[in-house]
């Protein structure tokens, strides 16, 4: 049986800042290709904190966040030859009140009580002390800013979701999305109520258990009240603070269900339908934050997951605000991965972009959201995860970017795709970090030389051929000159899973060749297209002797199986003048059918 496979490029917009301001390869950094042309010069979690996954039910959560840190910097209280004062005499105290007297000299600066009770600091100016400044906002369930609000940042508190098993009667709660729809279970609500991400003062861990019924309740009892212990899902209030909640529970003894609720309505309702009210479990939060209009600071911690069924390609998106003004996405880390529950043929890519105008919902996105994201939203990265076989498939990234790449008001998470060609569950989950600062010079932008073929069969990618012994291109011509500056993304080179819904595997070892140049002016028409595909053709033959050879990125496997990796170089003296292009090239050595694909970026500038 013929199946399609993603057969369309993701469309990459150039991000341009206005004028003036196998799981777990190795990260590829360098290589070497064949052709004679000459190289250029060359410059990756767990929602429970501790425990072990249930037996029945839900295994336990793999994908939390990146613990937020809540660390406030000391105020240096000395300055322009002023001696050190000890920390306990001027804590709390502006310089002032500390020396006794009104006198200062202008620039110096120390810490003052705001008239929100936080440490702010003071400048003098002209020999007089100004007014007391707030800090930024922190999370640690206080108004630090004087906004009258508390932890208006995103990033301080993680939601818990609420699933439903009409087969046994059950409630579930966790803290990754993947898992809410797992196991018979169905999502009431995403992100029903908050946590708190990290520990914090007055707040204490609240524990998931499975009980010996092979269900689950939730407790502040670090024994679980005599169940076991599967971990922390975050932490709890035990009395009413920075717009905090009751969490009620309670419990039916017929079906066995914990019932955990915020409203007094649902229990009211439940205690009439045989549940029994075992009091409140501790206070939670109603929102992701304590303001209306909260944005992520630096870093973004960039979660989320899914588990699916379906074919097609389905795409789960989430939203990231970010402060006003444009930012500069600078750095990268964390994982990627794919998890398969079959031997069927797999992949997902996780997209990344920046909505520049509209509204940035936070958290998961509608099912209603585009494939490819909202109208407006500009690509980034992206990364592609391949799993031709059961097991979980890893692709750890780690990357700073030179210069930056300009991101405002919004950025986009994209879980896109699943199975291929039979219905099983495959969840798709990341972990990432994104960091970004203020914007920085020169304005740079990224082209996008990916793409995905076929080979050992007739159908499916950007292009196919049965032909093992041909290859593809891809083009990407430079319109205006810039310099390269790095490449940036992963690559995934698979079989199949050796069903007759795709071409048979090779039987032996075999290598996917994976190459990047740049051709100069008029070698650019050797290809028969201005722009896009080309192949499949013997490219790998007719390399032009002066082409600039970027990147080689062989990777090897036997048999069934995938190998996949990270690719970060960057460039000095890389020039790529109007009329030149980028050049992609892919091949195959040892027969068979495979899905060679790259997501690979190219970060340009002026």
């Amino acid at each position: 049986m013929a199946v399609s496979l993603r057969s369309v490029a993701i469309p990459l917009v150039m991000v341009v800042l206005a004028a003036g301001c196998a799981g777990g390869g190795t990260q590829v950094s360098d290589g070497e290709g064949d052709g004679g042309a000459s190289d250029a010069s060359a410059r990756t979690d767990s929602a429970l904190t501790d425990g072990t996954a249930p037996t029945d039910g839900p295994t336990a959560p793999t994908d939390a966040p990146t613990p937020f840190d809540t660390a406030s910097p000391d105020a240096d209280a000395s300055a322009d030859g002023a001696s050190s004062m000890d920390a306990s005499m001027t804590d709390g105290m502006t310089l002032e009140a500390a020396t006794g007297d009104g006198a200062c000299s202008t620039g110096m600066t120390g810490p003052c009580t705001t008239a929100c009770g936080s440490t702010g600091t003071e400048t003098c100016a002209s020999g007089a002390w100004g007014s007391c400044a707030p800090p930024p906002e922190i999370c640690n369930l206080m108004d630090d800013d004087c906004n009258g609000q508390c932890d208006d940042i995103l990033g301080c508190r993680i939601g818990v979701d609420r699933s439903f098993s009409g087969t046994s009667g059950q409630h579930f709660y966790t803290t990754t999305d993947s898992e809410a729809s797992c196991c018979g279970y169905s999502v009431e609500t995403y992100d029903y109520y908050y946590l708190y991400a990290t520990a914090q003062a007055g707040l204490v861990p609240f524990y998931r258990c499975s009980t010996a019924a092979g269900d689950h309740l939730y407790t502040t009892d670090a024994s679980c009240e005599g169940e076991t212990v599967e971990g922390s899902m975050g932490w709890i209030a035990t009395t009413s603070v920075c717009g905090s909640v009751p969490l009620y529970r309670l419990f039916n003894a017929t079906s066995g269900d914990h019932l955990y609720t915020t409203s007094m309505a649902e229990v009211t309702s439940a205690e009439g339908g045989g549940y029994v009210s075992q009091g409140t479990a501790g206070y939670v939060w109603p929102a992701i934050c304590g303001g209306t209009s909260c944005t992520w600071p630096s870093p973004i911690a960039m979660v989320g997951s899914t588990t699916t069924a379906a074919t097609g390609f389905p795409t789960t998106w989430y939203g990231f605000p970010v402060e006003a003004g444009t930012q500069s996405f600078s750095a990268l880390s964390g994982s990627v991965s794919v998890t398969n529950s079959a031997n069927i043929y797999s992949e997902v890519l996780f997209i990344l972009q920046t909505l520049p105008t509209g509204a940035c919902a936070t958290g998961r996105w509608p099912a209603s959201t585009p494939e490819y994201g909202p109208p407006g939203a500009r690509g980034i990265g992206q990364f592609i995860v391949k799993a031709p076989t059961t097991g979980t498939f890893t692709v750890p990234l780690g990357f700073t970017l030179p210069g930056g790449l300009p991101i405002s008001n919004c950025v986009l998470l994209g879980l896109n795709g699943g199975t291929v060609s039979t219905s099983h569950d495959v969840t798709a989950s990341a972990n990432l970090t994104l960091t970004f600062t203020g914007p920085e010079l020169p304005a740079q932008s990224i082209l996008g030389p990916g793409g995905e073929f076929c080979f050992g069969q007739s159908f499916g990618c950007q292009g196919a051929t049965t032909n093992d012994a041909l290859s593809f291109a891809t083009v990407t011509p430079i319109a205006q000159s810039v310099q390269l500056v790095a490449l940036y993304g992963d690559i995934s080179d698979s079989t199949f899973d050796g069903t007759s819904s795709f071409g048979a595997p090779p039987a032996g070892a075999w290598t996917g060749t994976n190459d990047f140049y740049v051709y100069h002016g008029t070698e650019c028409a050797a290809f028969g297209v201005a722009s896009g595909v080309a192949g499949p053709g013997d490219y790998y033959a007719s390399i032009p002797a002066d082409a600039t050879h970027l990147l080689s990125v062989p990777l090897s496997g036997t048999g069934i199986g995938v190998a996949e990796a990270p690719v970060f170089k960057t460039f000095t003296n890389v020039p790529l003048p109007a009329g030149d292009c980028l050049v992609t090239l892919w091949g195959v050595q040892g027969g068979g059918a495979f899905d060679n694909e790259t997501q690979v970026d190219a970060l340009v500038a002026p």
